[in-house]
């Protein structure tokens, strides 16, 4: 028996094909559930871009992790700011803004 398929088989023991396939490969293999209209949309969209639905899907996955870590560390940052005390009251934020405006004279 080869050594990738002993590892493969290591892994079905353990109850782990996830394991095995991120091991051998790099990747894992997900299942998402999709209505029919989304499924049509991204099988036209993957004919149109000459790439497969699961390269199409990946991108997605890849791009909205990154983008939702993005904005947890936004979050964050705030959180972390109004721990220090760095912050604005909202009184204080609408002086601020009145304090900008132009003055109006007086006809």
């Amino acid at each position: 028996m080869g050594r990738a398929r002993a590892r493969a088989d290591a892994g079905l023991k353990h109850g782990s094909l996830a394991y095995t396939s991120e091991y051998m490969s790099k990747t894992s293999v997900i299942t998402a559930r999709l209505d029919a209209d989304t499924l049509a949309a991204l099988d036209a969209l993957a004919e149109k871009r000459e790439r497969s639905r699961a390269w199409l899907v990946a991108k997605a996955i890849k791009r909205f992790v990154e983008e939702e870590t993005a904005f947890d560390a936004f979050l964050q940052q705030g959180e972390d700011d109004i721990a220090r005390g760095d912050f604005l009251t909202h009184e204080e934020l609408v002086a601020e803004i009145e304090a900008m405006r132009p003055k109006k004279h007086a006809a």
